[in-house]
């Protein structure tokens, strides 16, 4: 949770939509606006964002407050939480005088701790019923039959919002709706299957791999060679957006000479109730086998939940979805011929019954293209433009797009080449790449000794597992992803996984923060608050050692280590966190002895890395070695540190 946000309302006329939300609404509170007198603070889950504002104003009117004011009132407040914004603390410091508050939630995971200790009644607001609906229009004294009102229940709120505008009567708003319908896909959709092949992809490196071999074993099972019991059937592929797992698909069905059976959680939604959900989604998985052999590809399916993380307001219906989600790629109904492609951002988001054995039981996270691939990428979209040309430039200058980014650089050069009526020129691509910004001396230095702090503690605990270490002169503030310097390691994976084995890894992930400290005197923000920061990975996996493995203070062991449940445990339970705090403290302290004693290999892996950017494993052993006072290029590793979190 991050933001929360104040709104002032502005004057608007009264329409269907806001009294449908206010219909909604007073239902909802009943029991606390009987008297206008009592006091409460409500907690109120929007069915849908785009309702927000029909809901505010429903609010003022249920509130009296006075519509258009910006002054503060402090016994009646409207407030709006939303996930990008932040300032608990805050909102609900000042909640503390107010008298009559109402709060409106963009969605349950919004119910915090925080939340329902200040909240009298937390709820989520009905979807609006075509009973609403005709009340709604009663009160503006133009009734209309249950035909129209159910007709309205079934449109988009954002559509009824266009609709309803001032001095149209309710007679003319629903002629619009009715004769500007939009022209909706019918679901299940089997998409046309063209494009490239996945032969022609670049940048999908193991996905990759797994669909070429998913393409040998479909001709053999085809050909009778081998059972459907020998075919991986299921795949989970995740990524940050842009990174080209619908491109995958289509690929995948491609190279395999198969259908493609195109669905996602949001489409089948649309459909309807939670009954016309799930009949949405059991056509699609009954299309695709009556296709067999054929590829079903599940978009966004991260947004079919978790029912653990589900809250007491929509539990039910995550769990029944789920369930009938699973009984789909469980196989009720054989489904022999079909594999299930599923594409999400957030895995740690999904439930994990769907990763099981025998569902998509693989996952492969397909990464943003190295520099190789990208060169690879821009000369696929370019096709035979610009073939005497060498795109090292541009391509050095993309680093941190993703393949759709590099797809849509190329499609705005050829439209900026078509508009000056002439062939497309080398600055047309750079001139549509981020800008990079130059980094000052200092924030480059802060940046050098902080990887290489990580770097010496990776060579003075695990020698052989530091790869390289890299620093960026510009920051290319353009890009989805900002690296501004990186550590890459090669764990050795034939190794027992003691308690020292991971606190070295910790010690490692916090190596950058300790030489900032140690080398500045302070330390910047860079390595946490975000998944893969320092801090993050190494607040995981000290959770992990106190918690779910057992190897803590407490033999005590949970079941999950995805990150959204240790985050859960952490916050469920004081002592927990504790624990994970004082271990962290206690890799910290170790890390900065070991750091303060080797203070001047820092330095110096700091003072290379500014003057050539880029070091391997064995030339930072080297640095380290040579201001240790050694001979040669080897440095005994650090002794092992046997320490109780």
């Amino acid at each position: 949770m991050q933001q929360y946000k104040v709104f002032k309302l502005e004057n608007s006329a009264r329409s269907v939509p806001d009294f449908i939300a206010y219909c909604g609404l007073a239902s909802a509170l009943r029991p606390f606006i009987r008297r206008k007198s009592r006091p409460f603070v409500a907690a109120l889950i929007l069915p849908h964002l785009d309702m927000l504002s029909s809901y505010t104003r429903a609010a003022d009117e249920i509130l009296g407050r006075k519509r258009g004011s910006y002054s503060s009132d402090e016994d009646l407040e409207v407030i709006f939480l939303d996930e990008k914004l932040s300032g608990l603390p805050a909102t609900l410091g000042r909640l503390k005088s107010a008298k009559r508050v109402i709060m409106f939630l963009a969605s349950p995971d919004l119910v915090t701790n925080e939340v329902s200790l200040v909240a009298d009644i937390v709820r989520s607001l009905p979807q609006p019923t075509a009973r609403h609906v005709r009340r709604a229009a009663w009160k503006l004294k133009t009734p209309i039959g249950e035909q129209d009102a159910e007709f309205l229940v079934a449109e988009p709120w954002s559509r009824i919002k266009l609709a309803f505008r001032r001095h149209r009567s309710v007679e003319q708003a629903i002629h619009r709706l009715r004769s500007h319908r939009p022209a909706h896909p019918v679901e299940p959709m089997e998409a046309p299957v063209s494009g490239p092949r996945l032969e022609d992809l670049s940048g999908y490196g193991e996905a990759k791999d797994w669909g070429l071999e998913l393409a040998r074993d479909l001709a053999d099972w085809q050909a009778g060679r081998i059972q459907w019991d020998d075919v991986d059937r299921g795949i989970l592929l995740s990524g940050p957006p842009g990174s080209g797992k619908t491109t995958f698909a289509s690929a995948l069905a491609q190279t395999c000479g198969v259908d493609l059976v195109v669905g996602s959680a949001a489409s089948w939604q649309a459909k309807g109730h939670m009954g016309d959900m799930l009949k949405a989604m059991r056509g699609a998985f009954a299309q695709a086998r009556s296709l067999s052999p054929c590829v079903l590809f599940i978009d966004e399916i991260d947004a079919f939940g978790d029912r653990e993380r589900a809250s007491d307001h929509n539990s039910d219906y995550v769990r029944q979805v789920i369930a009938g989600l699973l009984e789909c790629l469980d196989g009720s109904e054989e489904r022999d011929g079909v594999v299930i492609v599923g594409a999400c951002n957030f895995p740690q988001f999904l439930d994990p019954a769907v990763t099981r054995p025998g569902r998509l039981d693989r996952h492969i996270r397909i990464p943003l293209p190295d520099e190789t691939d990208r060169g690879a990428i821009f000369r696929w979209h370019l096709g035979g433009q610009l073939q005497d040309f060498d795109l090292a430039s541009v391509v050095a200058a993309s680093d941190g797009l993703s393949g759709a980014d590099i797809e849509q650089i190329v499609r705005g050069a050829r439209r900026v080449a078509r508009r000056g009526t002439r062939e497309m020129a080398l600055t047309d691509l750079a001139d549509l790449l981020p800008k990079p910004r130059a980094l000052s001396s200092a924030t480059r230095r802060v940046i050098a000794i902080h990887e290489a702090g990580h770097a010496v503690i990776g060579v003075l605990l695990c020698p052989t597992e530091v790869g390289s270490v890299a620093v960026s002169v510009a920051d290319n503030n353009g890009a989805p992803v900002r690296t501004l310097g990186a550590v890459m390691m090669k764990p050795a994976y034939d190794v027992a996984r003691t308690r020292s084995f991971y606190f070295d890894r910790i010690a490692i992930m916090l190596g950058g923060i300790a030489a900032e400290e140690v080398c500045l005197g302070d330390r910047s923000d860079g390595a946490g608050g975000m998944e893969g920061s320092d801090l993050v990975m190494a607040t995981d996996i000290a959770t992990c050692i106190e918690g779910p493995w057992g190897m803590g203070r407490s033999f005590v062991s949970e079941i999950g280590t995805d990150p959204l449940r240790l985050s859960r445990l952490r916050r469920n339970n004081q002592n927990l966190a504790d624990r994970v705090d004082a271990l962290l403290s206690n890799q910290f302290e170790r890390t900065q002895s070991l750091l303060i004693e080797h203070r001047d290999a820092v330095e110096a892996v700091a003072t290379r890395l500014l003057q050539v950017g880029h070091l391997t494993g064995p030339q930072v052993l080297a640095i380290v070695s040579a201001a240790a006072g050694k001979e040669d290029d080897t440095i005994l590793a650090a002794p092992k540190v046997t320490a109780v979190g």
